[in-house]
């Protein structure tokens, strides 16, 4: 099964937790949330946004990196504040080194946070 689908079990799981925080907020009605601020508190929960800025950096990464680089771009993995950047060209290697402080700048702005910290580039 891919991974990008929930398991049965995750659903489930993320079901009741939607309905405990929204029957939370009916109690506490006093203390109303928008719809976006429990979407946070729901992927802090599961632990989700490592991997939906995963995504999110690999699907822009042409845009980010530009078509050059892009296809010369074997993969790119987020785990964590590291970013692993892996080329087939070792000239390519060398350019991108020189320029991480740049593309650590464009992968946090795309990002809308201070996602990457370090560049690791293979």
């Amino acid at each position: 099964m891919s991974e990008n689908i929930l398991q049965l079990s995750e659903v489930s799981l993320l079901r009741s937790t939607i309905f405990n925080i929204f029957a939370f907020r009916m109690d506490n009605y006093h203390n109303q949330y928008t719809l976006g601020e429990v979407l946070q508190q729901l992927i802090d929960k599961f632990r989700l946004r490592n991997r939906m800025n995963s995504e999110s950096l690999q699907a822009a990464w042409p845009e980010i990196a530009g078509a050059l680089v892009a296809r010369h771009t074997k993969s790119v993995q987020l785990d964590g504040p590291v970013l692993y950047i892996e080329v087939d060209e070792p000239a390519l290697r060398n350019e991108l080194l020189y320029m991480q402080s740049d593309i650590i700048s464009a992968v946090n702005k795309r990002l809308h946070n201070d996602v990457v910290e370090k560049i690791v580039i293979r």
